[in-house]
């Protein structure tokens, strides 16, 4: 028998995938109009949450999402979802509308990635 076969055969060889838990969304809020004001952390978590409950009924609002990072003035944030809820939790907002303010809005979703770092820059938008 080879050393290769024995190694295989002994169980030192052994092949692991990691799936991270969570997966990081980049969202913003957007609308046709203008607009003015700022909308506060607590807003955008209760639209998030009216929304999946809206699209999914009772169990999608039970999908475990943070709020990471919310820019009031940009109208930009980040997502934590768990990664097995993260295709439920795109398809709910980017189909959601609703109204801040009387001005209809929506979410778009920017970026996606299982790791947060990689949100941090777009490589598409580099200049040289």
């Amino acid at each position: 028998m080879s050393d290769n076969a024995t190694l295989a055969a002994s169980g030192i060889w052994k092949r692991t995938i990691a799936v991270d838990d969570w997966h990081y969304m980049k969202f913003s809020v957007a609308s046709s109009d203008n607009l003015n004001g700022g909308m506060e952390e607590l807003a955008v978590r209760m639209q998030i949450a009216h929304v999946l409950e809206a699209g999914f009924g009772i169990v999608g609002s039970s999908a475990h999402i943070d709020v990471l990072q919310w820019n009031s003035t940009a109208h930009t944030g980040i997502l934590r979802v768990s990664h097995s809820e993260s295709a439920a939790v795109w398809n709910a907002l980017s189909m959601a509308t609703f109204k801040v303010d009387g001005k209809l809005c929506t979410f778009r979703i920017i970026d996606s990635s299982a790791h947060l770092i990689s949100l941090s820059s777009n490589s598409r938008q580099y200049t040289f």
